[in-house]
């Protein structure tokens, strides 16, 4: 199994924990780019707040959001090699 990085992981979905961030809970974005002290995601639900926020409907380009990295608790990302339920085996 090969180690995951988060430069392959550029332009997919991948699940993070920011606590300041959706009441803490894990959250889907779109990794955009990396950077030394941080990442640039695409989130949705932030997106739409902005929007809200600023009486839009629609925004003329996707918004950006930049997380430092020492907001960031946790990230997740799927590798191709099986998971198992410990709890499950015999």
């Amino acid at each position: 199994m090969e180690t995951p990085s988060l430069a392959a992981l550029v332009g997919e979905v991948i699940q993070l924990h920011v606590p300041f961030l959706d009441s803490g809970k894990p959250i889907d974005a779109k990794l955009l780019a990396i950077e030394k002290s941080g990442l640039w995601i695409e989130y949705i639900a932030i997106s739409q707040t902005a929007l809200a926020k600023a009486g839009v409907r629609i925004a003329p380009k996707t918004l950006a959001f930049f997380v430092p990295f020492s907001s960031i608790a946790l990230v997740y990302a799927s590798v191709d090699a099986p998971t198992l339920s410990e709890s499950l085996l015999p």
